[in-house]
């Protein structure tokens, strides 16, 4: 059986989401080097570096969280699901992909409001000059594609991950 195309899709996004998580740590890494060396060898910092580097990471953080959002990998406390019935297991994990992807796809609607607002009166960070619309449209990428990834999880039943698996369900919370 072949492979939802949801879900093929899902797979190579979060495949590429690795390897530009990992492409922007190299380089958070070497900016923050060189800003050392800059500044304790040359007695000169690079301007802006440290924005950039927070800028950075939350860009880390939010497409971090579409990753784990997809693998279910996030953090929880799973005190309840693994003594429930297989059903309620389901009715639960369809309860909280519901409730993650309500509220992810909440606070992108805010988000989106607040980037044309940064858009519109053409806010800038002080040091580096970076438009103030990309260090907030991390937010609404990243909760974007986790609230994306959490419906896609409801709605393909052949989905399922190591946890699932162990826990006695499939990777869709719907059958």
């Amino acid at each position: 059986m072949s492979e939802p195309i949801g879900a093929r899709w899902a797979r190579k996004v979060v495949r590429g989401l690795r390897v530009g998580l990992g492409t922007i740590l190299i380089l958070m890494v070497l900016l923050n080097g060189a800003n050392a060396f800059g500044r304790f060898v040359l007695n000169r910092s690079i301007i802006g570096a440290d924005e950039i580097l927070v800028f950075a990471m939350v860009w880390l953080v939010f497409l971090g969280a579409a990753v784990v959002t997809w693998e279910r990998r996030h953090l929880s406390i799973d005190l309840l699901r693994p003594h429930l019935p297989s059903r309620a297991q389901r009715w639960l994990l369809a309860t909280h992909g519901i409730v993650l992807a309500f509220v992810c796809g909440f606070v992108v609607i805010q988000s989106l409001s607040v980037i044309e607002q940064l858009g519109r009166i053409g806010q800038r960070s002080m040091g580096a000059q970076v438009p103030m619309t990309i260090p907030h449209a991390a937010i609404a990428v990243g909760l974007g594609l986790a609230a994306l990834f959490a419906l896609l999880r409801l709605v393909t039943p052949s989905l399922s991950t190591d946890e699932d698996k162990a826990a006695g369900s499939s990777g869709s919370a719907i059958h």
